[in-house]
């Protein structure tokens, strides 16, 4: 009504270049359920469930109980679970009881992890690289000479 038919026409600007703003669990909001999202989640409170998405950041004040997956994972509160991420981060003031599953894992000193960390993909090429003397003893291979302390070598030269 009070505009020009140039302004009606202007395109709406692409989607692109709109920065999306993250999705937010207050420190005083508490979920039971899932959370699935194609952008960026920020947990500050309560959350009983497991969580997909593509960049996750826990807050300090936060507890999680379930399965996280995402891109990529910045932990600084308390998590119970399984985390499978491209690139994870715990803080100082992480607390993890649970497995890590990654491509990238960094752990600030203070942080607490009470469980399992491997990296996505690594145990094919770990069986692949040991020796298989190594695989059908069921141990570890004897390190070189050199690396042993020097009783262990005498040791060793004394039963040839």
């Amino acid at each position: 009504m009070f505009s020009s038919k140039a302004e009606k026409q202007k395109p709406a600007r692409p989607a692109t270049t709109q920065r999306v703003v993250p999705s937010l669990i207050a420190a005083n909001m508490s979920i039971v359920g899932n959370i699935k999202s194609d952008g960026e989640v920020q947990v500050d409170g309560s959350l009983e469930g497991d969580i997909s998405c593509n960049k996750l950041l826990i807050g300090e004040s936060a507890r999680v109980h379930g399965e996280i997956t995402a891109q990529e994972v910045v932990i600084r509160g308390q998590v119970k679970g399984l985390i499978n991420g491209g690139s994870v981060q715990l803080s100082k003031t992480a607390r993890v009881i649970g497995d890590i599953s990654h491509d990238s894992l960094a752990i600030e000193s203070g942080a607490h992890l009470e469980g399992h960390c491997r990296r996505n993909g690594s145990a094919g090429e770990v069986l692949e690289a040991a020796p298989a003397a190594v695989l059908a003893k069921g141990g570890a291979a004897e390190p070189p000479p050199a690396a042993r302390p020097a009783a262990a070598r005498q040791a060793t030269a004394k039963a040839s």
